[in-house]
């Protein structure tokens, strides 16, 4: 089962959560969206994107080296990306994407849109927990709502973490 990993702003090989689950599954392609529209909307500065098409060079190496090839296609803003990545499927036979979960209000909405236009097209969306030991919103109170003192969070936090070893 051929695998895609959307990059957004996660460009790295090591600690990817996306990439290992793809690599697992199957045959692994990369890919990165340019979205210049995009950029301006949240206004990017210009050293930002430098870097990160600096960044591109270097993750295009490295991905080589795991034997997996990346993709850069381009769409001026989020609205695009759906059709834009189920043309990539359609060309290259993808069954599933495989995504890092992004967390801003336009970057959520772009997923849930992306997920169910490919869910159409008959390819699976696969999205991962990383940089992050809970998922936002998962850590309460015992009535459910938001922990008003730190201290008290900080506590559930390293009981769940040690529940987890």
């Amino acid at each position: 089962m051929r695998q895609l990993i959307w990059l957004r702003s996660d460009l790295r090989v090591h600690d990817n959560s996306a990439l290992a689950s793809a690599m697992a599954a199957g045959p692994t392609l990369a890919l990165y969206l340019l979205s210049p529209r995009q950029w301006l909307a949240h206004d990017d500065a210009p050293c930002k994107v430098d870097f990160w098409l600096r960044n591109l060079v270097e993750l295009q190496r490295a991905l080589q080296r795991l034997n997996v090839p990346l993709l850069v296609r381009q769409c001026d803003d989020w609205e695009q990306a759906p059709a834009v990545l189920a043309e990539v499927c359609r060309e290259q036979a993808i069954a599933a994407v495989q995504v890092n979960e992004e967390y801003g209000v336009h970057e959520s909405l772009r997923d849930r849109t992306t997920a169910a236009y490919l869910a159409q097209q008959d390819v699976a969306w696969h999205s991962h927990l990383d940089q992050l030991l809970f998922k936002p919103g998962s850590v309460l109170t015992q009535s459910g709502g938001y922990f008003q003192v730190y201290s008290q969070f900080r506590k559930v936090c390293y009981q769940r973490l040690h529940t987890a070893l």
